[in-house]
């Protein structure tokens, strides 16, 4: 006679089997990529002008396998004039890497103009040659962000770094 529950948890024990195998073998343990620097205060920080920009970093969860880094990032200008951010880049390991970004409250305007003690929030992503955990965790990454303030050009850092998910480098 033929037993239709023992065949029925046979059946779902395999597959469950097989779910959980691919689900091991398919996903990377994750990581934090985070701000190490102090916002707004670059390295040469004093009553310079690049000391009255500040550059914020939202920590971002990742996968250790991603190529790409899209952190949202928040910039401050704390001078008497206007500024206007012509550029953003990562540098990490020895190279540039150029970005794609839109400013969330106005998609498409470039370049995007900051008024006095006004922010900007800019969506940047960033596509790797190697994955986050080789780009960040070695090493720290600065995030460039190119600006003008009247004909002086200049740029805004913030050192991001790769962390285990518990913060641990």
């Amino acid at each position: 006679m033929f037993d239709m529950t023992k065949t029925s948890s046979k059946r779902i024990i395999g597959i469950a089997s097989i779910a959980m195998q691919v689900l091991t073998v398919a996903c990377d343990p994750g990581m934090i990529i985070r701000q190490a620097s102090v916002p707004g205060r670059a390295p040469n920080a004093g009553p310079s002008p690049e000391a009255q920009v500040e550059v914020s970093a939202k920590t971002t969860h990742q996968l250790i396998g991603e190529t790409w880094y899209d952190p949202e990032v928040k910039v401050t200008n704390l001078s008497d004039s206007p500024i206007t951010i012509t550029e953003v880049e990562l540098s990490a390991r020895g190279k540039a890497y150029a970005s794609n970004w839109r400013p969330r409250s106005r998609p498409g305007a470039f370049p995007l103009t900051i008024q006095p003690m006004n922010s900007g929030t800019l969506e940047i992503s960033f596509r790797l040659d190697e994955d986050v955990w080789k780009t960040f965790f070695r090493r720290p990454a600065e995030l460039l962000v190119h600006y003008t303030l009247g004909a002086d050009s200049m740029v805004a850092r913030a050192t991001v770094v790769g962390a285990n998910l518990d913060g641990s480098r």
